[in-house]
């Protein structure tokens, strides 16, 4: 009897309740010896680009030889790949028996764990019996009361980018929100900063001033890129050579951030680059081709922010008209991201995710009519994919929104045989040798 996996499966999602705190998961984690704290830690937290960051990173450390672990969320297709090893996601047989030892801990302490807080504690006592080097863990939500906050204090805690999500939750101002991710900031730690509005980062300098950082990096004041000498200078007088720009522009801030942490951590300039080649994250500007020559791209591009950096790499790519196809949930400033999309999409196909969150199409359907722009429903999203993907038209097909559909459509589409580039079990990122 799979007894981990069905406790995972038992457990329930938080559902917004304003008295959540670290209690349960801290009561949890110290019964199993506090594992969270006994694997060199990276944390990385920010509203976009932080699930980018994090697997970049872990790719650095892996090409540099290292053992590492990734936690993150939300999964896109199955929830072992929220906890990654040493590129590959959690097999069911660890999940199990680390699943079955939370089990055992919450009753023993009577704690009621989230599924959030069960995923993320079963990560931490795995990494930790594995033999784990470094682990790279990605905030959840937020910072301060996410459930990855246990760690006592991680080597490095990133804030990747400061912008509107989650207003409900962190706070309508960019500082109320900054200051909720800067809650993953501890005495003693690193801090790298990516780029922050003014206001945002304010309030980053203050929190580290005040806890007591071992020192701060900030994007342009101590880190940066010159395009023409395509060099990439860190505080330390250190550099290295590695051409940023082939990357899509909203993943150069983020490779940027990324190679900033693996040269504090003294990673290789040969492993930095070799990890930036070889890092691979699903659902991220992932391209492919429907029937070897319309372009297809799929993309988590989930709030405002993120749908401006997939235009702005849609425009670099020379895509100026494009076919969706897109669902999203309710919670997020939808006709601002419906807004900014029709400025390329020219044909809609709208589908409601699989979640008791998601917007219902037809509230997407009715904005873009009041516009003028026709779109078509479909009830469910393999009916949307399918008619999206096969219609007759060279227009690159964009396949964006919530995580939750992105997932789905993405395994919808990888078993299509219109569609190449597209690959469902490919590696995180490759652990290579240590250096000799």
């Amino acid at each position: 009897m799979s007894v981990g996996l069905e406790y995972i499966r038992s457990l329930e999602q938080w559902r917004g309740s304003a008295d959540f705190n670290l209690d349960a998961i801290s009561q949890v984690l110290d019964y199993l010896g506090n594992p969270q704290d006994k694997v060199h830690s990276v944390h990385v937290a920010g509203t976009n680009g932080k699930g980018s960051v994090a697997v970049m990173l872990s790719s650095i450390l892996g090409a540099d030889g290292l053992r590492v672990g990734l936690l993150s969320s939300p999964h896109l297709s199955r929830f072992n790949e929220r906890i990654v090893i040493d590129g590959c996601p959690i097999s069911d047989g660890l999940l199990d028996r680390y699943g079955a030892e939370v089990k055992a801990a919450s009753e023993a302490v009577g704690a009621r764990l989230t599924y959030y807080e069960g995923l993320v504690s079963i990560g931490f006592l795995a990494f930790y019996r594995e033999g784990i080097e470094r682990m790279v863990v990605e905030v959840g939500l937020g910072g301060r009361l996410d459930g990855t906050n246990v760690i006592s204090k991680p080597d490095i805690a990133v804030i990747t980018s400061v912008s509107s999500d989650h207003t409900h939750i962190l706070g309508e101002r960019l500082s109320e929100i900054a200051r909720e991710k800067g809650g993953i900031i501890k005495e003693g730690s690193h801090v790298i900063v990516g780029d922050l509005p003014r206001e945002a980062l304010d309030v980053i300098t203050e929190i580290s001033e005040r806890v007591g950082v071992s020192s701060i990096w900030i994007k342009e004041r101590d880190f940066g890129f010159d395009r023409e000498k395509n060099l990439i200078s860190f505080p330390d007088r250190g550099e290295c050579n590695i051409n940023i720009s082939l990357l899509p522009s909203y993943q150069r801030t983020n490779a940027l951030i990324a190679l900033a942490c693996g040269h504090y951590l003294g990673a290789s300039n040969i492993a930095m680059a070799n990890g930036l080649k070889n890092f691979f994250w699903p659902g991220r500007y992932e391209e492919g081709t429907i029937n070897g020559k319309r372009r297809l791209i799929v993309d988590c591009a989930h709030n405002p922010d993120g749908v401006k950096k997939l235009i702005d790499s849609l425009t670099e790519d020379g895509i100026s008209e494009a076919s969706i196809c897109f669902g999203v949930l309710e919670s997020k400033e939808w006709p601002s991201m419906v807004d900014m999309l029709g400025e390329i999409c020219k044909v809609w196909h709208l589908v409601t995710p699989d979640s008791s969150r998601a917007l219902q199409s037809e509230r997407v359907y009715e904005y873009l009519a009041k516009k003028g722009i026709s779109s078509s429903i479909y009830n469910e999203v393999k009916e949307g994919i399918c008619c999206a993907v096969n219609e007759q038209t060279d227009l690159p097909l964009i396949v964006t929104g919530s995580i939750y559909m992105v997932g789905l459509a993405r395994e919808l589409i990888g078993e299509l045989e219109s569609v190449s580039g597209i690959e469902l079990n490919k590696p995180y990122w490759i652990r290579m040798s240590k250096p000799v």
